[in-house]
């Protein structure tokens, strides 16, 4: 963990520019948050504390001396209005390297940081120290650790207003030991965070609760300090809302002035974590053709997928006899911003029909998974268990049936309600908002149906296709023969999955033709709209 610098707000009027001015006509220093202002640069460290300063977030008032700026005699004035600025001496000289804050090497307390620092004098002596440490023995040792060269690397030097905190600490959005996301490791000390990097106190160790700023757990450093509900709330939605920012876990430095002022003293990506421990047997097979494994899926669609394979994969096992009424698993959830179905779960309730092969079902589905010693799980053929599946045996073929009548049924009512969609998005633009909050309503209802509908479709295929690829393995084991499923499923004519796909290649022949201007293009396309639009 780097060294934990803090620092105060910065005070109303007195501008940079025209403190600068004051000094003489040396050029005045870029600041964090001003407005035009390049960080490219600046180096990770004062680049990310500038577009959290841009953003509105608490950070220290700084100024960043660039690495082809070389200090002389002249500039003691000129650092003295820079200073005076941001609120005046005591400041921080802080590193903010080229290398350093990498996703894959943070550069963590391998450069030089001088706190509380008091006089143009000092100040310029810490930042060509702060400068020179970039060509450091031990730099050049971690560097070349990571498969990095140090050699001519550039150091802009961040210099900022210190706080005298009350307390200090670093926060880790996601916990990097259990993994969990919902949780956040926090470590806190009295006074300023160098105490915490250099040892000199044992941190207040926290797990914190994201989703409720609860403290789940709780082991006091030697400092006593802890967090308040107010306090640790407060630091939770800092917490979420810088993830978000840069759209990944953060490694985050904050400290709290005597008057209770939260700060953000850096950002940077959390290089290193545990994949959660807590967690069965998960895969996002067959989540890919409905988008939600194709980037990080949003709560709200998240949610829309939970609520609809929660409620229709426990129905379907329960009509199946496979799991017992009431009984309720987890069976999807979200890790990392990914869905996951819950492998384990459904598997044990496969488990139950005679000759299941847990190879063949990963097979299958798309699932890769190492097996170890202990091999796949498979059930034998036997007379006892067979007779034990007999309740479920007949209930799959029941559900088949009656799956086939649902959705038939429910067909009619989904084109209609597509056709309907179609007339309200023509007239969106005149659409009132209650109508439109209605219509919003309607269409998550409808989709919430048609998901059930489909993973039920999935479900019954899923139970079909493992009867059928057994079927096939019994057949070449009597014949003597290497069935090709591809080949076999490839003579299938008229499958309803493949007529958008016929759709596409049929639009590719007609712009082949005459490209995708002209009216033969338009007809196509707007025939193919017609058919697929839904989509």
């Amino acid at each position: 963990m780097n060294p934990d610098e803090t620092a105060t707000e910065r005070p109303v009027g007195n501008g940079s520019a025209d403190a600068t001015r004051a000094a003489g006509d040396r050029a005045a220093w870029p600041e964090l948050g001003d407005e035009g202002a390049d960080p490219s640069p600046w180096g990770s460290k004062a680049a990310a504390l500038h577009a959290l300063k841009r953003a509105g977030f608490p950070v220290p008032p700084g100024f960043v001396i660039e690495p082809d700026r070389q200090l002389d005699d002249e500039d003691s004035a000129a650092l003295t209005a820079s200073v005076e600025a941001i609120g005046g001496f005591p400041v921080a000289v802080r590193s903010s390297g080229a290398l350093e804050d990498l996703d894959g090497a943070s550069f963590a307390g391998q450069y030089e940081t001088f706190l509380g620092v008091h006089s143009a004098h000092e100040l310029a002596r810490c930042i060509e120290a702060c400068r020179r440490s970039a060509h450091s023995e031990r730099v050049q040792t971690y560097a070349a650790s990571r498969g990095l060269s140090a050699a001519g690397a550039s150091m802009p030097v961040l210099v900022q207003k210190l706080v005298p905190a009350e307390m200090a600490g670093v926060a880790f959005t996601l916990h990097p030991l259990s993994g969990r996301e919902e949780h956040a490791l926090v470590e806190v000390v009295g006074g300023l965070g160098e105490r915490l990097v250099s040892g000199q106190a044992t941190p207040t160790s926290i797990t914190l609760s994201l989703t409720s700023g609860d403290i789940a757990y709780e082991a006091r450093g030697s400092d006593g300090v802890t967090l308040t509900k107010a306090r640790a709330n407060e630091l939770r939605l800092a917490l979420l809302e810088i993830q978000a920012h840069f759209g990944h876990p953060q490694d985050v430095e904050f400290a709290v002035d005597p008057g209770g002022r939260l700060f953000i003293l850096q950002s940077r990506p959390i290089t290193s974590i545990q994949w959660r421990r807590d967690a069965q047997e998960q895969t996002s097979a067959d989540f890919r053709e409905g988008g939600v494994s194709a980037r990080v899926c949003t709560p709200l669609m998240y949610a829309l997928y939970r609520d609809a394979m929660q409620a229709s994969m426990q129905r379907f096992l329960e009509d199946v006899r496979l799991v017992e009424r009431g009984r309720e698993e987890a069976w999807i959830a979200c890790y990392y911003g990914r869905p996951y179905w819950n492998a384990s779960a459904v598997k044990r309730a496969m488990g139950r029909l005679p000759g299941f092969d847990e190879e063949r079902f990963d097979r299958d589905l798309g699932v890769q998974k190492q097996y170890g010693e202990a091999g796949p799980r498979r059930v034998r053929t036997t007379p006892r268990t067979v007779l034990a599946a007999l309740p479920a045996g007949v209930a799959i073929r029941r559900e088949q049936a009656a799956h086939l009548e649902r959705v038939a049924a429910f067909s009619e009512p989904l084109l209609a309600a597509c056709r309907r969609f179609r007339r309200r998005i023509s007239a969106f633009a005149e659409t009132a908002d209650a109508s439109f909050f209605r219509d919003l309503r309607e269409l998550f209802e409808l989709q919430r149906d048609t998901e059930k509908a489909y993973f039920r479709t999935i479900y019954n295929n899923s139970v079909a296709q493992t009867e059928l690829s057994s079927l096939i393995s019994r057949m070449d084991a009597a014949t003597g023969r290497d069935t090709s499923v591809p080949r076999l499923f490839g003579g299938l004519a008229g499958v309803h999955h493949m007529a958008m796909q016929e759709g596409l290649l049929k639009l590719v022949a007609v712009a082949r033709v005459g490209g995708t201007a002209g009216a033969a293009w338009r007809e196509a396309l707007d025939e193919f709209l017609a058919a697929h639009g839904f989509h």
